[in-house]
């Protein structure tokens, strides 16, 4: 009987099994596909990056097997969990290997020792990077984000949906957030001279993770190009406070106030002793 039924209605048989390819296909996808990329961030060698998805739906937990995939590089990652709760107004932190212990860093949701984004996972300089369920063709293609660039500076990053550049701000599933500034040695959450000192007294020493304590350019050891980074942000500190005052002549360069500041936390500390 249902053999018959089948050869009188081979249209609407048809149309059944489309129907029902349809909505397992859109069930696979209804569970991940409204979380969109949200910041962008990257330090000049690339060594140190991460990505924030962003989601308003409340059940976008399966996760396991989408991927992020960089056009310019070619690199793909691989999501390796699924997640748990509600997920409305969350947020997802994919990070390069220790990330988490930066000064200013938060854990990443994914970017474990085991499954990280891999250093240069995208190109800072211009990308589009695509989130999407195995292959990225139309129909499982969840997000986009184009840019023609990414502050490589250590403190700014890209953020969408407003495509501007402002302070990097990592923010995990969990709601723990966070802001790495790279030359803040100190951890004080800003680039002062007291980070020149923890510089100077670790010099030569290695990093571990890379990045970690004095190392701003993630070199994994000490040296001279961490100071490099530091008197550069320490630079921006003190004419970005110039500027925000309305002051643009008179200002001392930038070698004399470096010198100037480093001179009065030497001598701080000379005193302090001597007492």
């Amino acid at each position: 009987m249902l053999h018959g039924i089948l050869q009188r209605f081979p249209v609407a048989v048809g149309l059944v099994a489309l129907t029902c390819a349809l909505l397992v296909e859109n069930r696979a996808q209804a569970f991940f596909h409204q979380w969109r990329f949200a910041e962008f961030f990257s330090t000049a060698d690339g060594n140190v990056q991460f990505i924030e998805l962003h989601t308003t739906g409340l059940s976008e937990i399966f996760a396991t097997g989408v991927q992020i995939r960089s056009a310019s590089t070619g690199n793909v990652f691989t999501f390796d969990h699924n997640l748990s709760g509600s997920t409305a107004n969350k947020d997802l932190l994919i990070a390069t290997a220790g990330f988490g212990a930066l000064p200013g860093g938060v854990a990443p949701d994914f970017g474990t020792v085991t499954n990280p984004l891999p250093a240069n996972f995208f190109n800072p300089a211009g990308d589009t990077l695509k989130l999407c369920q195995s292959t990225c063709t139309l129909t499982n293609l969840f997000d986009t984000r184009t840019f023609a660039s990414v502050p490589t500076d250590g403190v700014f990053s890209r953020i969408y949906p407003s495509d501007t550049t402002a302070a990097n701000s990592p923010k995990n599933f969990g709601g723990a957030f966070g802001s790495v500034n790279r030359g803040d040695y100190n951890a004080n959450g800003v680039v002062d001279a007291g980070d020149y000192v923890v510089w100077r007294k670790t010099l030569t020493l290695p990093a571990s993770p890379a990045g970690s304590g004095a190392d701003g350019d993630t070199s994994g050891t000490i040296d001279a190009g961490d100071l490099t980074v530091w008197r550069s942000r320490f630079t921006n500190v003190l004419f970005g406070a110039a500027a925000g005052a309305g002051q643009s002549a008179g200002v001392p360069e930038p070698a004399t106030l470096v010198l100037f500041s480093i001179g009065l936390v030497l001598l701080a500390q000379a005193r302090r002793r001597v007492a």
